[in-house]
This record gives C-alpha cells, structure tokens and sequence, in this order.
C-alpha cells in the first residue's frame, strides 16, 4: 500500500493537503519514484504526481489519436462499401489498358454505371456533363485523361483520383 500526501488549492488560493492510499503499487516502481525523489529534491508526492500528470497528458494524446484513426477507419469502410458495390455488379470496372476511347453510345449500351482504373489515355468522345454524372462513377488512376470540348472540367474532377494530366478534345 502506498500513502501519498497530495496538494490542491482551495477557493482562497491556499494549498489543501490530503492523504490518498493507493493499493497495488509495485514495489520496485516505488523505490523508483523515491529514489528519483532523493535525486531531485522533491518529495515523493510531488514526483507522483508528476508521474500521473505526464501519464494522463500522453493518455490523452493517445485518445485523440484512436478517434483520428476511428476517422480513418470510416473512410475506409465507405471505400470498402463502394468495392463491394462494384463487385457485385452495380458497376461495371473497366481496368488495366494502355489507351482507351469511350463513345456516349458505348456507356448508353452497357447499362450500368463504369469504373475506369489503371488507364494510360483514357478518351471520353461526345459525352456531356448528364453523362459523366450518370454513367461514370469513378475514374482512377490515369495518366491522361482527353475530355470533349464544352464539359465542366470541376465536375469531371470530382469522380477522378490520381490522374495526371486532363486535356481537351478539340
């Protein structure tokens, strides 16, 4: 068992002293404590509560980083989710080719919404912005992307991630 003597102020700016009985303390931490004590000049109390003063500092840091990652993990979750929608049907992948025209007509036939993924040149021919929003669900990972002319860049943008460069029919 282990006794503490602790300090807090009370309303008139006085330092309140008071015992707190800590059982389960390993013995060879409180050697430790007392030793750094002796070293330092300070009491036990006062390295104790140091000690915990650091401990919870870094406790919470560390609460703070899980809900970052909890964060990160929903994102993670909606990417899956979206994986997941594309395997089981509801989009059709279109993957892995170096270069690549896509006419209005072809997206029109297909009869689902397209994921484009790891093209080189990928050509979107006489689409408009009613087609890219209703037809493509994603475009990723492509080199270069040739749009028609007339269709807002922004919106285009928007389904992309990792594309290198977006020039313009014409």
């Amino acid at each position: 068992m282990f006794y503490m003597m602790s300090s807090n102020q009370n309303d008139g700016g006085e330092e309140e002293k008071k015992t707190v009985t800590i059982r389960g303390i390993d013995k060879k931490l409180y050697e430790m404590a007392t030793e750094t004590a002796r070293k330092t000049g300070k009491t036990v109390g006062e390295v104790v509560n140091e000690s915990l003063r650091l401990f919870l500092a870094a406790t919470g840091k560390i609460t703070e980083l899980a809900d970052e990652a909890a964060a990160r993990m929903a994102g993670l979750k909606e990417s899956f989710e979206s994986g997941l929608k594309e395997s089981k049907g509801e989009v059709q992948v279109i993957s892995n080719v170096d270069e690549l025209t896509i006419s209005r007509a072809e997206l029109e036939s297909l009869g689902k919404r397209v994921s484009f993924q790891n093209i080189k040149r990928l050509v979107l021919e006489d689409l408009t912005e009613d087609d890219v929003e209703k037809h493509i669900q994603s475009i990723i990972n492509v080199d270069e992307l040739v749009l028609p002319k007339g269709v807002n860049k922004l919106k285009v943008l928007a389904k992309c991630k990792l594309v290198r460069k977006i020039t313009t029919l014409g």
